[in-house]
C-alpha cells in the first residue's frame, strides 16, 4: 500500500502581517536559524506611527537580536519626559509628573536596560533591516487572499500585489499577525471578548507645540475640560517638531465634517499654527481572543489582544508572543520539541494578556478624576482651588503608568506545563514594583556578571543549566546526555558569584531559550522526565485553572477578578 507524501514546504513558518510584532516573530526565528517568510500587503513605509514606547524587557530582548543600540538614537535623550494634566498647552495647568530625561533616567538594577522611545516610523525599518540580515524573506506588497489548514501542513493563496501573479504558499505553521481586525481570525471563528471604550482620531502634527505651553516642555500633554479628559499631545522624536494629538469622541466621528484646525486650536492654543500631516481613526478597546491558535494556525499581538495605549502595554506584549512563539517553533521545526510545546503558547501568554489589558485599562480610569470637575475651567479662587486639588489627585492616580517595571519585568508563566513548580508563592505582581526571583514560570534574573556582560546575555541559545554549586552536582551528565538524545541544545554555566546564587536561591536552575525559568533545585530530578517536561514531550498536572491563574492577577492589585473580562 503506497504512503502518502509530506507535502513540499516552501517554508517552516510563515508570517502574516509585518508591523511590530510580526517583525519580530520574523527576527527571533531568523536569530535562531530558521528562514520564515514573511507576507505584507503595505511596503514598510509607516505613514502614521503607533506603538512608540519599549519596556525594559523588550529592550532586553531587542538586545539580543543586536538592534537595542540603533534603537536608542531615535529619541532625543535630553527632551523632558513630563506628563501635563492642562485645560490647554497655553492654558490653566493643573499638575506635572515631572520624570526627567532618558539620560537622567538611571537604568534600574534589575535590568541591564531601561524602557526607552522610538516611534514606529522609525522602528520598523530598523528591524525589518536586522530580519533581512538574519536571513528571513520578507515579502512586501503581497497579500493572503485564502488559507486552509490540511492537517500536516496550511496551504495559502499569496497575490503579488504589484504583478497580480497569485502563488499557492505550503507552510508547516502559519503566524497571523494582522492586527486588532484580524482577518484570520475572524476566518477561523474565534471569538472575543472584553469592551470598546471609546472612539478616538489620531492627528500626526508638524510644529511647534511647547512654544504655547511656556518654558517648560513636556513629552506629553493631557487635556481635560469640564467632561473629562479629551485629548492628548505626545512628541514623536523627543523635538518640537512632530506630534501626535489624540482625540476621543463618544460617537465614530465624521470625518468629511471634521475640522482638525478647530481641535488644534482648542487643545493647544487660539493662535496654533501647525500642519497636519494625517489623520487615523481608531477605536479605544480592551479585547482578548478566546483562542490563540487552531490547529496549525497561532496568533499574535493585537490578532489576540487590543489594549487601551495607556501605558504603552499593546507592542510590548505582542513582542512576549513573538518571544515566546519563537523557540517554540524552532524546536518542533528542528524535531526535538514535544505535542504539547506548541499548545503551550495559548497557556503561557492568555493570562500576560489578560494581565496588561487589566493594567491598561485602570491607566485609562486613572485619567478621569473620580469628583465632579465641571467647574475646572472656572475663572475664579475657587476654580483655581478646584484645579489644583483634581492636578494633584491625578498626578497621584497616573503614577502606576509611568512607573511600570513590574508590569514589564515581573509577569510570569504561572500555570505552564513546561515549567515544574518548586512549592513557593510567587511575588506579589504590582504594576509599579518588580521583586526579581528565580521561580519557575518567571524571568530569570538580572545580575551583572564578573567580565561585565549581563545574566540575560547567558539566554536565548538553547537551554541553559545554571549551577552554583562548589563543586560538580550529582546528575548534571545524566541530564546532558538525556538532553543530547533527544537532541535538545542545552549547555551548562557554573557561576561563581556568591551574591547572584543567593538571588536565585537554589544551586541548580534551568533555563528556558526565552530566559525564563523551567526548574530549579538542589537535586536534578529523574534527567529524562525533566527534559521532556521542559520541551513538551510530558504534560505536568495543571497547577491553576484558567479563572484562578485571572484571580491572582486581581487580587494583587485588590480588584474583583470579573473586571478581567466582559
Amino acid at each position: 500500500m503506497a504512503t502518502e507524501q509530506a507535502p513540499t514546504l516552501d517554508a517552516d513558518v510563515i508570517i502574516l502581517g509585518g508591523g511590530p510584532v510580526g517583525l519580530a516573530v520574523a527576527v527571533d526565528l531568523a536569530w535562531r536559524g530558521q528562514r520564515p517568510i514573511l507576507i505584507e500587503r503595505g511596503d514598510g513605509e509607516v505613514v502614521h506611527p503607533r506603538a512608540g514606547g519599549f519596556t525594559a524587557r523588550t529592550m532586553e530582548h531587542l538586545r539580543r537580536w543586536g538592534i537595542a543600540d540603533e534603537v536608542r538614537k531615535y529619541f532625543n535623550p535630553d527632551f523632558p519626559l513630563n506628563q501635563r494634566f492642562c485645560l490647554s498647552v497655553s492654558g490653566h495647568e493643573l499638575a506635572t509628573a515631572r520624570l526627567g530625561t532618558l539620560r537622567e533616567t538611571p537604568t534600574p538594577p534589575e535590568t541591564p536596560e531601561k524602557h526607552q522611545r522610538c516611534r514606529q516610523m522609525y522602528y520598523d525599518p530598523i528591524i525589518r533591516k536586522r530580519a533581512i540580515e538574519l536571513g528571513a524573506d520578507l515579502r512586501m506588497r503581497h497579500s493572503v487572499e485564502a488559507f486552509a489548514d490540511k492537517g500536516d501542513h496550511v496551504e495559502l493563496q499569496v497575490r503579488n500585489l504589484e504583478t497580480d501573479e497569485v502563488l499557492t504558499l505550503r507552510t508547516a505553521w502559519l503566524v497571523a499577525c494582522d492586527g486588532g481586525r484580524s482577518w484570520v481570525r475572524d476566518e477561523l471563528g474565534i471569538g472575543v471578548q472584553g469592551n470598546r471604550l471609546n472612539h478616538s482620531l489620531s492627528v500626526l502634527l508638524e510644529g511647534d507645540i511647547v512654544g504655547h505651553g511656556g518654558e517648560e516642555a513636556a513629552e506629553r500633554y493631557i487635556i481635560l475640560g469640564p467632561k473629562g479628559p479629551w485629548a492628548n499631545i505626545t512628541t514623536m522624536e523627543g523635538e518640537n517638531r512632530q506630534w501626535r494629538m489624540n482625540l476621543r469622541f463618544d460617537e465614530e466621528p465624521d470625518l468629511a465634517t471634521f475640522d482638525p484646525q478647530e481641535a488644534i486650536r482648542r487643545a493647544v492654543s487660539p493662535d496654533a499654527d501647525l500642519k497636519v500631516l494625517s489623520i487615523l481613526p481608531w477605536r479605544r478597546s480592551n479585547i482578548i481572543a478566546d483562542h490563540f491558535q487552531s490547529g496549525r494556525i497561532l496568533l499574535a499581538g493585537d490578532a489576540v489582544h487590543v489594549m487601551t495605549p495607556t501605558g504603552g502595554f499593546g507592542a510590548n506584549t505582542g513582542i512576549g508572543d513573538a518571544v515566546d512563539l519563537g523557540w517554540k517553533l524552532q524546536a518542533v521545526i528542528e524535531g526535538w520539541g514535544g505535542d504539547a510545546l506548541i499548545d503551550s503558547y495559548e497557556v503561557e501568554r492568555r493570562p500576560i494578556a489578560f494581565r496588561n489589558v487589566f493594567e491598561a485599562e485602570r491607566n485609562h480610569k486613572a485619567w478621569s478624576p473620580a469628583e465632579d470637575i465641571s467647574r475646572i475651567a472656572e475663572e475664579s479662587p475657587e476654580g483655581e482651588r478646584i484645579r489644583r486639588r483634581i492636578g494633584e489627585g491625578l498626578v497621584e492616580a497616573s503614577y502606576p503608568e509611568w512607573n511600570s517595571i513590574g508590569v514589564a519585568l515581573g509577569y510570569a508563566y504561572l500555570n505552564s506545563p513546561l515549567c515544574v513548580p518548586d512549592g513557593t508563592p510567587p511575588p506579589a505582581d504590582e504594576p509599579s514594583v518588580y521583586r526579581p526571583t528565580a521561580r519557575p514560570g518567571h524571568r530569570a534574573p538580572h545580575a551583572w556578571l564578573s567580565d561585565g556582560r549581563s545574566m540575560l546575555d547567558l539566554f536565548g541559545n538553547g537551554f541553559v543549566l545554571l549551577s552554583f554549586a562548589d563543586k560538580e552536582a550529582e546528575g548534571v551528565d545524566a541530564l546532558l546526555a538525556a538532553a543530547a538524545e533527544r537532541k535538545v541544545p542545552i549547555r551548562v554555566e557554573c557561576i561563581a558569584d556568591g551574591n547572584i546564587a543567593a538571588l536565585y536561591e537554589q544551586p541548580l536552575v534551568l533555563v528556558r531559550p526565552d530566559g525564563h525559568v523551567a526548574w530549579r533545585g538542589s537535586q536534578l530530578p529523574d534527567a529524562g522526565g525533566l527534559i521532556d517536561i521542559v520541551r513538551g514531550k510530558t504534560v505536568t498536572p495543571q497547577v491553576r485553572t484558567q479563572v484562578e491563574r485571572q484571580t491572582y492577577y486581581a487580587q494583587a492589585r485588590r480588584e474583583p477578578a470579573s473586571e478581567l473580562a466582559a
